[in-house]
């Protein structure tokens, strides 16, 4: 469903605004450059994670409500938000 190796990035937290403040985004290693040059300013190490992209990936798999529109993976789940952003 979801190809682990096109996800830029991924958040998860708490439904509401998606900026970072109610969850924390992650990006995959290999597109650490294309992540820092979308947003404007570079992605730092501690924002890194390869492992919490799989693992928001697999739940965003596991989950049957999730959709996918304009290249972005997400689901709600009431008390969370997952969501993967696509290559």
């Amino acid at each position: 469903m979801i190809d682990v190796d096109k996800v830029i990035s991924v958040y998860r937290g708490r439904p509401g605004c998606m900026c970072g403040c109610r969850g924390k985004h992650r990006y995959a290693s290999k597109f650490r450059a294309v992540a820092g040059k979308q947003r404007g300013y570079d992605v730092t190490d501690d924002e890194v994670s390869d492992r919490s992209v799989k693992l928001v990936v697999a739940k965003l798999e596991r989950d049957p409500s999730t959709k996918i529109e304009d290249g972005i993976a997400y689901v709600d789940t009431g008390t969370r938000r997952y969501v993967a952003y696509l290559e």
